[in-house]
């Protein structure tokens, strides 16, 4: 498969807002968006199991490639662990896919394996994502893959976080 430009550099944060005013006031971003996921929508696997995490995504960024910080709450996951060894740094690129399935036996073919994923609902679209790595020391990449209905499925799209926002599947927050 192919892939197109990155989409999202993601960073584990212990405060979120704290965060999005320190990295603002450096890389000149303006505006914040969080991600608004369905109640009760949200389904997370960490290494396999079933995990009940609260997780908060918020976006921003200028031009294509956005930054994702991501403060976690509940059960143990890969931002836990990630966050405990390392504090707050890089965590994973981010690339959309059109099949995540196939996408994760093109990398589990070459060494690669599930580290988490996740299934939820925003505004009626079903987000899929998995963590991809060698192991959880090593670079890790995130695939989405995003269906707007059961035969759409977008890719990247220009504006998504202004998009969102008029949609309801993000909320601006800054």
């Amino acid at each position: 498969m192919k892939y197109g430009k990155i989409n999202h550099v993601g960073i584990v944060v212990k405060d979120w807002n704290e965060a999005s005013d320190r990295y603002g006031r450096l890389l000149g971003i303006k505006h914040w968006y969080e991600i608004v996921t369905d109640e009760g929508s949200f389904d997370m696997r960490y290494r396999g199991e079933k995990k009940n995490s609260k997780v908060r995504i918020f976006y921003g960024g200028k031009g294509t490639t956005k930054i994702e910080l991501i403060e976690t709450s509940g059960d143990k996951n890969i931002y836990d662990r990630f966050y405990e060894k390392h504090g707050e740094a890089v965590h994973h690129v981010m690339y959309m896919t059109k099949d995540l399935d196939k996408t994760i036996r093109e990398f589990s073919d070459n060494g690669f394996q599930v580290l988490q994923d996740a299934t939820f609902t925003s505004n009626g679209a079903r987000i899929r994502y998995a963590y991809m790595g060698k192991d959880e020391d090593s670079l890790i990449f995130e695939f989405v893959e995003c269906s707007l209905t059961k035969s759409i499925k977008k890719g990247d799209m220009p504006f998504e976080m202004q998009i969102g926002a008029l949609t309801g599947s993000y909320k601006k927050v800054k």
